[in-house]
Formats: structure tokens, sequence, C-alpha cells
């Protein structure tokens, strides 16, 4: 097994999915940044973030129109690609298997 690669394992209706490491959180952000290439130049939309959020926590995304916060939802659940920075939910890491984001999944 490579390090950092989820464990799997098959769930009672076929399908498989990631088994977390419980000591670590639900929700690990490390460094996450989003720019885009414009006209104008470089724009920044989410500029180094970094949380951890543990399993059961409620938590809210707060900031005035323009912080971000739509962008990081983005990146959180694999619709976009960050520029730079890891995500990983539950084990899975949202860059390198956006697919199998325990959000997204189909089949929960």
């Amino acid at each position: 097994m490579v390090a950092n690669e989820p464990v799997l394992d098959r769930q009672s209706n076929g399908t498989r999915s990631a088994v977390r490491d419980r000591s670590e959180p639900l929700l690990t952000v490390d460094g996450l940044e989003k720019t885009y290439e414009t006209d104008a130049g470089v724009t920044t939309a989410v500029d180094d973030v970094s949380f951890a959020i543990e399993e059961g926590t409620i938590v809210g995304l707060l900031g005035p129109n323009g912080a971000g916060k739509t962008t990081t939802i983005k990146l959180l659940l694999g619709l976009i690609r960050p520029t730079g920075g890891t995500a990983r939910i539950d084990g899975v890491d949202v860059t390198e298997s956006p697919a199998a984001v325990p959000v997204r999944r189909r089949d929960a």
C-alpha cells in the first residue's frame, strides 16, 4: 500500500469506501490556494487556508462577498482543482480522487 492511500472497506451494498483513521480529523485542509489567470493578471480567490475539523463538529464559513467562501467549498467538493495545498475528507484526498469524496458519493 502507498503512504497516505486510503484503506478501502467493502460496504454491504457492494460499494467500497475509505476507512479513516479515527485519530485523524474528519476534514483536514492545509495551505489550500486557488488563483485564476485574468486579463488583468492573477486573481487570488483562496490564499493559504488551513484548518481541521473533528467529526461531529458544526462549523460555519463566514466572510464578506468575494472572500472565497464558495470557492473553498467547491475545492473541498472536488468540483474545481486547487492551485496549491491539500484537502482530505474522511481520508480521501479531494485533489487525487474527487469522485471518491464522501459528500459526493451517490451510493450513500
